[in-house]
């Protein structure tokens, strides 16, 4: 799967760019969304990554006070470049796009192995089974996605009042989290092993993201935040390494 590393190294750099608190120039939203269409075109799930970038993008730039119509140019700009990357790559089978945006359609909007079945996303009692299947093989992912996702939540709880300090982090985290929700409702619809790469993706960076705002600040909190940070580590370091085994596509099993 090329969204691990490939994916992880895209976030990698979104976190670079945004991490300063300084507003992404044109020429720099444009490189980064060119990237972006061009690894959407080998690997569809790339699709969420441009999703989770530009709700990053925008948050950044509500956070710096640039306004809704800033915040919304510049993610557009992203959006735009992205498109653009995925026609430059795709450009040899332009004849095929109608029947290949269609196949995407009945993918999301019917139910069904790649959206062969009745309309509509999928069943609860389907989405349930699909998910518990996937947690029986790939339960530490899991734990450390929500372990990591639960820090960020205290963090923010625990700042709200001064977030905008490090609003480059937090817009990242929030762009990437969605992202990940997006990434799984997709995975648990269609659900493979393999697929979960997708999701252990993303983890490494908000894993980065939750070590930085635990950086410490105050002397007398260094042991417990270090402490706290390689914890961390570690949790998020088993579940990747669970993560490899979905390196082999596995079908589910409903037994």
């Amino acid at each position: 799967s090329f969204n691990y590393p490939l994916g992880t190294l895209f976030s990698l750099w979104l976190l670079v760019m945004l991490r300063s608190n300084s507003q992404l120039s044109k020429k720099q939203l444009i490189l980064m969304g060119i990237c972006a269409g061009i690894l959407t075109a080998i690997q569809l799930y790339f699709a969420t990554w441009v999703l989770g970038a530009m709700i990053a993008i925008s948050f950044s730039s509500l956070g710096l006070g640039k306004g809704w119509r800033q915040a919304l140019l510049a993610s557009l700009w992203f959006g735009f470049a992205a498109l653009i990357g995925f026609i430059f790559v795709t450009l040899p089978i332009y004849e095929y796009y109608s029947t290949f945006f269609s196949w995407v359609v009945g993918i999301v909007t019917h139910q069904g192995h790649y959206g062969d079945g009745e309309p509509g996303f999928a069943t609860w009692q389907l989405l349930i089974a699909n998910f518990q299947a996937l947690w029986q093989q790939l339960p530490l992912l899991f734990i450390s996605t929500g372990a990591i996702i639960g820090l960020l939540s205290v963090l923010f709880f625990a700042h709200r009042k001064t977030f905008k300090n490090s609003i480059g982090l937090w817009a990242v985290a929030f762009g990437l989290v969605v992202q990940l929700f997006v990434t799984l409702g997709l995975i648990i619809k269609n659900p493979s092993t393999i697929y979960m790469q997708a999701v252990a993706a993303i983890v490494p960076i908000l894993v980065a993201i939750g070590l930085s705002l635990l950086a410490p600040k105050h002397p007398k909190n260094i042991s417990l935040q270090r402490l706290l940070r390689f914890g961390f580590s570690l949790l998020i370091f088993a579940g990747d390494r669970k993560s490899g085994s979905a390196g082999m596509p596995r079908p589910i099993s409903y037994a």
